[in-house]
């Protein structure tokens, strides 16, 4: 049974009741018990010695025996020097090993969130960019579809006298190089539109004078006659020197214009207003459909109603294409063009009747997206036509360095987006449009400056202090070995003047006398210092602050769960067992306890005996301080259960019968540290003493409840756990009682407790290694004292 004490001692548990065990009915002697038999006769034969072990000067022969021993003692401490240099040495290189790797990985994590930012940044940015051109190009749409209904214009025969205006400022915000109007012609009215688009050609003049006015440096130089005007403008071509092609016309393999055939199923997408302004009359009325890079790509816009973007345009068709007031090089660089829908209508049941095509170099992404000082980003753009370019980005610009993936370094920190995440579709079987991803890599110039010699630097100078601080050690231990054989020399002098001049049984009793001494000078300190504690102690007005230097160590907590468990039987089972078939049950039983209290976040306060006491609420409180005892203690009974059965070929027959009692109660306890020698935590409350009566008034194998602990099991939901006691129990000073059973179901309990055939709740079998102790020695010191924060 479990008892709570009033000091201390808690030896008698383990005693047996007759004060000896007969010889014939214990066990055999086990090998521990045999070395200290040995031990103890070897310790008496060297106390009680004949004259034979003398010489014939009177030296005894464990006098002879000094210098082997202190050879072999010196042995000992040079292998221990050794150990300590080896030790010494060995730690030098893995603590420089260790430091270098630190310092690389911290280069490494610098080198990763920089440039995480820096991708961060540039997909972001890209993405507003895209956005933002997609967005001004449908405003534009929508305003050019606003004023052909202001004026009841009929598609396609429209013209817009301030497109220029319209043109030229979204350019300037979307950075493309070109603007394009793009009727849709039907093949019934190409007739009239040809005769159309001759009529109001004049708007290429009105547009070439907006130009020139508002941006001169498009113009270059006069193609016609190579020269600047007088104002040092460079003057546009001459305009009106040439007519516009009167029909809607394409370019053939070989170069050569010619008219487009006529289909009545045909659609047509001549190149109309532009901003800016063409250079060469001829290029209007060019029918885009009948390139085959365009054909798809218009097709897919206009079945899906969403605007698309083409595959990158070669470059003969961009010297074909161009104007030549654009630089040469420009010319070289992957460009795409942008398409958007123009409607007829601002409302939803509305047809496409034209569209704008916008011709954007790619490099405009990118450009003035990092600091000047970020250099060497490269950025790989992969096209859903085959389409692969690689940007080299470096501050403020963005260069073109080839067609293909050309990076080389550092593929593994590829950052992957696509360039208009908004504008994605789903592909189709014959790819009507093509989609663009990027891919942003570091370079190696760029990642270079975060990989410095500064790792192997600090891991060197490591490494040196260890080596100085062991050639310290070593003239230390060469000085210290010096006086130390001055020290030993004198030593055996004296000890060989002492034994010439006393016999070995004369000269043991001085030195015994003296050793006595000291501990007498000792003990007469120790006193008088004792005494004069008694006596500071005496005075009325001293407390346990003034005593201690502060106040006491103690909380209340309100609202606990204590747990007191008892090992039925156990005190008949130890009687007829030595200590260590004792100590083996309660560590293996206990460590066990102490592994579930851990996971179940239960704070085990101590052990008495075969008592195991545990509490739940602190020194955390915690709301359901019940429902966890009670999980706690179920499994803690289940697990009793399954490691007896384990022990008893180990620990003898009648192991097996052993058995939990458990109580529990819930309410307020004070709990603190009472110091002074030997202090540890305890539980101080009428809550203590109510769990110990339902321990004690508990059934063997059963958990037992009192009414506050069923009434919080019941509000927490667990109803079904708690089953009443047929009797009412009458427990001291409290009266008669009603209390309770606890039934856990398996698939009520939470987690994996064990139950009593050797299985989990879950149903799998349970190791019985999983339960040994933490060690396996004859004598185990066990500490009372639990550290509250591991609880």
């Amino acid at each position: 049974m479990c008892i709570l004490p009033a000091s201390d001692e808690v030896k008698e548990v383990h005693s047996d009741p007759k004060g000896a065990v007969d010889d014939a009915e214990s066990p055999e002697p086990s090998s521990f018990q045999d070395e200290c038999t040995k031990l103890d006769l070897d310790g008496a034969a060297s106390v009680v010695m004949s004259e034979e072990d003398y010489g014939d000067n009177g030296v005894s022969a464990a006098d002879e025996k000094g210098p082997a021993l202190a050879a072999q003692e010196t042995r000992l401490v040079n292998l221990s020097k050794l150990l300590v240099a080896f030790v010494i040495t060995v730690l030098a290189f893995l603590i420089g090993i260790v430091t270098r790797s630190f310092l690389v990985s911290e280069e490494q994590s610098q080198h990763k969130e920089q440039f995480n930012a820096i991708a961060d940044e540039i997909i972001s940015i890209t993405h507003i960019r895209s956005k933002s051109v997609f967005d001004n190009l449908e405003s534009v749409g929508v305003s050019l579809t606003a004023q052909a209904r202001a004026v009841n214009a009929q598609w396609p025969f429209v013209y817009f006298a301030d497109f220029q205006v319209q043109g030229m400022i979204s350019n300037q915000i979307t950075g493309a190089n070109t603007l394009t109007i793009h009727p849709l012609v039907q093949d019934q009215d190409r007739e009239e539109w040809e005769q159309f688009s001759v009529d109001n050609q004049g708007w290429i003049e009105d547009a070439h004078g907006y130009d020139e006015h508002v941006h001169p440096v498009l113009y270059k130089r006069d193609f016609f006659n190579d020269t600047a005007d007088d104002d040092g403008r460079l003057s546009s071509p001459g305009i009106g020197s040439l007519e516009i092609n009167p029909s809607i016309w394409t370019i053939d393999d070989n170069g050569n214009t010619q008219d487009v055939t006529s289909s009545s199923s045909k659609v047509y997408s001549p190149f109309w207003q532009r901003a800016p302004a063409v250079d060469f009359s001829p290029s209007v009325n060019r029918d885009l459909q009948s390139v085959e890079m365009f054909e798809k790509v218009i097709e897919g816009m206009l079945e899906t109603d969403h605007p698309v973007m083409t595959s990158v345009t070669d470059a003969a068709f961009l010297k074909e294409k161009y104007d030549r007031r654009f630089p040469a090089e420009e010319k070289e660089k992957p460009h795409i063009y942008l398409l958007s829908p123009i409607y007829d209508s601002l409302f939803v049941n509305r047809t496409a009747v034209g569209f704008l095509s916008a011709l954007f170099r790619f490099d405009n992404f990118f450009v003035n997206i990092l600091p000047d000082k970020e250099k060497g980003i490269i950025i790989v753009l992969d096209g859903s036509c085959g389409d692969t370019y690689s940007y080299l980005v470096s501050g403020h610009e963005a260069e073109f360095i080839g067609s293909g993936d050309h990076a080389t370094h550092n593929r593994h920190m590829a950052r992957e987006f696509h360039i208009a995440p908004f504008a994605l579709l789903e592909e189709t079987e014959d790819e009507t449009y093509c989609q663009y991803s990027a891919k942003v890599y570091p370079s190696e110039e760029w990642s270079a400056k975060f990989f410095t010699n500064q790792p192997v630097q600090y891991a060197a100078a490591i490494v040196a202090c260890f080596v100085v601080t062991s050639i310290v050690f070593i003239l230390y231990d060469c000085l210290v070995q010096k006086r130390q054989a001055k020290v030993m020399d004198s030593a055996t002098r004296t000890h060989a003047i002492v034994s010439s001049l006393y016999p070995s049984t004369v000269r043991d009793r001085l030195m015994e006398e003296v050793q006595a001494k000291e501990a007498k000078t000792k003990t007469r300190r120790k006193f008088e210092d004792d005494s004069a504690s008694m006596s500071l102690a005496g005075s009325p007005c001293e407390t346990s602050e003034t005593i201690f230097g502060s106040k006491p160590i103690a909380d209340l907590f309100p609202s606990t769960t204590i747990m007191f468990g008892d090992l039925v039987g156990f005190t008949s089972w130890s009687s007829e067992r030595d200590p260590l078939q004792v100590f083996t049950l309660l560590e293996t039983i206990y460590h066990s306890f102490d592994v579930v209290a851990k996971r179940r976040r239960i704070f085990k306060v101590e052990t008495i005996g075969d008592c195991y006491v545990a509490v739940c609420g602190l020194p955390t409180p915690r709301e359901d301080h019940a429902v966890a005892m009670a999980r706690f203690s179920h499994e803690c009974r289940n697990r009793m259960n399954l490691l007896v059965t384990q022990l008893e070929p180990v620990l003898g027959p009648g192991t097996s019968d052993l058995a939990m009692r458990i109580g529990l109660h819930s309410g307020p306890v004070t709990a603190g540290v009472l110091r002074g020698e030997k202090g540890r935590f305890q539980l101080f409350g009428d809550s203590v003493n109510t769990a110990a009566r339902m321990e004690s008034n508990g059934a063997k194998n059963k958990i037992h409840l009192s009414q506050e602990t069923a009434d919080l099991l019941i509000k927490g939901g667990k109803e079904k756990w708690v089953m009443a006691r047929e009797e009412k129990i009458h427990a001291k000073g409290k009266g008669e009682l009603q209390t309770y059973w606890l039934n856990v179901k398996a698939s009520e309990s939470e987690g994996s407790s064990i139950t009593g055939d050797g299985t989990t709740e879950r149903g799998s079998v349970v190791s019985s290694t999983e339960f040994a102790p933490p060690v396996n020695k004859p004598w185990v010191e066990v500490k009372l004292e639990r550290d509250v924060e591991s609880a």
